[in-house]
C-alpha cells in the first residue's frame, strides 16, 4: 500500500470512532495518522495535509470538552457537596489542611468545580499545599475550557507576593502544556526578578562618622630594620635669676668666710 492510500484508510477508521461517539479514539488515530504523514512526506508535500489534519484534531478537542463539561458537570445540591467534603474530614493524628485537599479535589472529580474553587482558594493561604492548591484551581479552569480565567488567575498570582518565582514558573509549565495539547495559543508570562534595592543603615552611618570624629591620631608603622627617631620637644633654657645680697648679708657672708680662715691659720701653726 502506497503513501496516500494509507493515509486514506487511517482516516476512514477516524470517522468510524467519530460515527460511534469514540471521540477519544478518534482524536488518538488522528495524531498517528499526523505523525504517518511527518515522517513519510516531504514538509511541502505534506503542508496541506498535515494543516487539515491539525484543524480535524482542534475541533474534535473541542467536542471531546463539550460533552466532558457536560457529564463532569451534573447539577449537585450544596448539601451533597458538604457530604463529599466531610468524607474527607482528618481524623485525629492526620493533617487537618491535607485532608481538606484532598475533599477539594474530590468535589473536581464529581464535576463540581465552582465549589472545588472556593476551597482551594481557601487552602491557598497554606504554605505546604499552597502550590498543589494553586494546581489545582488551574484544573479546574481548564476542564471547564475557561481559558481566560486561566490567564487572569495567573497574572494576579503574579502581580503579587503570595507565590515565589519558583512556584510560578511551575504553574506556568503546567498551564502552558495544556494550552499545548488543545491547541490554545496563549503564551504566560514569566516572573521576572528584580535586584532588591537596600536602602542604606542610617544608624550605622552615624555611629561611623561619630567614630571618625572621635578617632585618636594612630602612631607611625615602624619600618623594619629602621629606628624610629623620635624628635625630642626642644626645652627652652631657664632664666635664672641674679643673685644679690643685701649690705648686712655680704657683711655676714665676710665675717664668716674670715673666721673660717683664721681657723685654718691657727691650725696649721700646730702641726
Amino acid at each position: 500500500m502506497d503513501i496516500k492510500s494509507t493515509i486514506k484508510s487511517l482516516l476512514k477508521e477516524v470517522d468510524i470512532y467519530k460515527t460511534q461517539g469514540l471521540l477519544a479514539e478518534a482524536k488518538d488515530k488522528y495524531q498517528k495518522t499526523l505523525g504517518f504523514v511527518q515522517n513519510n512526506l516531504k514538509p511541502q508535500e505534506g503542508k496541506k495535509i498535515i494543516g487539515a489534519i491539525s484543524d480535524k484534531i482542534n475541533t474534535l478537542e473541542k467536542e471531546i470538552a463539550i460533552v466532558e463539561k457536560k457529564v463532569m458537570s451534573p447539577k449537585m445540591t450544596k448539601e451533597s457537596q458538604d457530604l463529599i467534603t466531610k468524607m474527607f474530614t482528618a481524623v485525629e493524628g492526620e493533617d487537618k489542611y491535607a485532608a481538606e485537599l484532598e475533599g477539594a479535589k474530590a468535589l473536581i472529580k464529581f464535576g463540581q468545580f465552582s465549589r472545588a474553587i472556593i476551597e482551594l482558594q481557601k487552602l491557598i493561604e497554606i504554605e505546604p499545599i499552597r502550590l498543589d492548591a494553586a494546581r489545582q484551581i488551574m484544573n479546574c479552569y481548564l476542564l471547564e475550557s475557561k481559558y481566560d480565567d486561566v490567564a487572569k488567575q495567573y497574572e494576579q498570582w503574579l502581580s503579587n507576593d503570595l507565590l515565589t518565582k519558583k512556584q510560578l514558573d511551575t504553574l506556568r509549565k503546567f498551564v502552558q502544556g495544556a494550552f499545548k495539547n488543545k491547541g490554545i495559543d496563549k503564551t504566560l508570562p514569566e516572573k521576572t526578578e528584580v535586584d532588591e534595592v537596600v536602602e542604606p543603615d542610617m544608624a550605622k552611618f552615624e555611629e561611623v562618622e561619630a567614630a571618625e570624629t572621635t578617632a585618636t591620631p594612630q602612631k607611625p608603622k615602624e619600618i623594619p630594620g629602621a629606628k624610629a627617631q623620635v624628635k625630642k620637644p626642644e626645652t627652652k633654657p631657664k632664666k635664672l635669676k641674679p643673685i644679690t645680697f643685701e649690705k648686712e648679708e655680704f657683711e655676714e657672708f665676710d665675717i664668716m668666710a674670715s673666721i673660717k680662715k683664721s681657723k685654718k691659720t691657727d691650725v696649721d701653726k700646730k702641726k
